[in-house]
């Protein structure tokens, strides 16, 4: 019988389940929802490592964390980003993104074709540095 998990663990979890169905009744995706869901299942992740010492744990969070990582990354194709046009929401999924850059260069090494996706991202970052630069230097 396996040992229950650990109810931060369990709260992780379920918090990337509610990531992945963040959509309304048209299925609409809920951005907001779906990257606080994602963000918090994080946090949470990393408050429970800083105050557990190793143990066999650490397994499932990084099995957590690689998992989401890469349906975030599945989900994050250069058509789906194109058609952002919320500068908010686009800052949200690039911190993501931006977080999770380890992950996501162990997972890209194990799935080259989305390797696509990253280019989007990287491309969409310089853009959106090169407009927040504008914005500055006009006020």
């Amino acid at each position: 019988m396996q040992a229950s998990r650990p109810k931060q663990i369990e709260e992780a979890a379920k918090l990337f389940e509610s990531f992945e169905r963040s959509f309304d009744d048209t299925w609409e995706v809920l951005h907001e929802h779906r990257i606080r869901d994602f963000n918090k299942a994080v946090a949470v992740l990393a408050a429970y490592s800083e105050c557990h010492p190793p143990s066999s744990d650490q397994a499932v969070i990084r099995n957590l964390r690689m998992t989401y990582t890469r349906k975030f990354l599945e989900e994050m194709s250069p058509s789906f980003l194109g058609n952002l046009e919320n500068l908010k929401i686009i800052a949200d999924y690039l911190t993501i993104y931006c977080r999770m850059k380890s992950e996501i260069e162990t997972i890209t090494g194990e799935h080259p074709d989305l390797i696509q996706n990253c280019e989007k991202f990287d491309s969409l970052r310089k853009e959106f540095l090169e407009l927040l630069d504008e914005l500055q230097k006009t006020s």
